[in-house]
């Protein structure tokens, strides 16, 4: 089972452990969390979470505005 990263759009594997499934899953490629619902291996929803940190470069362009 294959689900698309909302950040980055990177293509995750989840493979059979999350056939039947709710919680976070963090992506490989640009690290975001995304919270998943899965059920008998379809995916049922998907959300990016909030994240409570600002990245340096968000602070880094805040900071020359």
């Amino acid at each position: 089972m294959k689900v698309n990263c909302l950040s980055c759009g990177f293509k995750e594997d989840l493979g059979d452990a999350y056939d039947d499934y709710e919680g976070q899953v963090k992506c490989f490629t640009c690290g975001a969390l995304l919270e998943i619902k899965t059920d008998q291996g379809t995916i049922k929803a998907v959300q990016l979470v909030k994240s409570k940190h600002r990245s340096l470069k968000q602070e880094t362009e805040e900071s020359l505005v």
